[in-house]
């Protein structure tokens, strides 16, 4: 319902054919989007958009409006010759600085290196130029993330551009727990270590608990000592989904494992004890 008012009219004002996500995310377009996002969740306004959209599966709102002057184009070049639509089109493309001839070479030189030579670029169906312009998008993102000491922990258990499923967990509380901890918005010593100043090297971001270790999101969730017992008794409850987790050793893999998991039953358990550490923590840090 919000979606075509967002973009109503993106095929006259927006036909550039540049794919500047960089950009894009300053809009207000955007920042609508990414902020309605991040209160589902319960995130704050800090939290990197392009994690927060990874989450729901969802494209910055620029892929949207690149489709929709894509299809323009296509509707445009098929019309009749004698219609005023196909008329007032060859008349803008044949301007110096035309924005539709701009978008339609930029569409055509990146279809061309998706396809095979003897294919014709124009005739390229729109579910494929779909898939196209969504892998344009994906890679430059997992560049992005390997490249963001902020997303280092997100980036090892996050690796396809799809819905996670953390609706699936129905109490909010637990629910923003988790999205908290999986999207690094949190208090932990890894992250607030980052925003001191001077800032605290990264070996020395230690646990107030467990003061050997680093406090990292694997170590909250899996290592600490503190709710030692909570933690072994998830583990043997998510054994009963997930038996091979005994097998999985190394905290790293193991947390990788939990963030991948997609059984609703086997979520709300990880939420549920997500919320009660970090509560508790809290409750010791204040």
């Amino acid at each position: 319902m919000i979606l075509p008012i967002l973009l109503y009219g993106i095929e006259v004002w927006a036909p550039s054919g540049k794919f500047c996500f960089e950009k894009w995310e300053k809009t207000s377009i955007e920042q609508n989007h990414t902020s309605l996002l991040k209160q589902v969740l319960g995130l704050n306004r800090s939290t990197k958009n392009n994690m927060v959209r990874a989450e729901f599966g969802r494209l910055p709102l620029l892929y949207n409006g690149h489709l929709a002057v894509w299809s323009y184009l296509k509707y445009a070049k098929k019309k009749n010759e004698q219609t005023l639509v196909k008329k007032a089109f060859q008349l803008e493309m044949q301007q110096n600085c035309s924005a539709f001839g701009s978008a339609d070479k930029a569409y055509l030189n990146l279809i061309k290196e998706k396809i095979k030579p003897s294919e014709d670029p124009n005739m390229v169906s729109k579910k494929r130029v779909k898939i196209i312009f969504k892998e344009n998008y994906t890679s430059n993102w997992i560049i992005n993330l390997r490249n963001s000491p902020v997303a280092s922990a997100y980036a090892t258990h996050k690796n396809n551009y799809e819905f996670e499923g953390l609706t699936h967990v129905k109490i909010k509380k637990h629910r923003n727990a988790l999205a908290k901890l999986r999207l690094s918005d949190h208090d932990l010593q890894i992250q607030t270590g980052r925003h001191s100043r001077p800032k605290t090297p990264r070996h020395e971001r230690k646990c107030l608990t467990c003061t050997e270790y680093i406090e990292d999101e694997a170590h909250f969730l899996l290592e600490c000592k503190d709710d030692e017992k909570h933690k072994l008794d998830f583990i043997d409850t998510i054994e009963c989904t997930y038996p091979e987790i005994t097998k999985i050793s190394g905290k790293y893999l193991k947390y990788k494992f939990l963030m991948k998991m997609n059984n609703p039953e086997a979520l709300r358990s990880l939420a549920f004890l997500v919320n009660f550490c970090f509560k508790n923590r809290n409750s010791k840090t204040r």
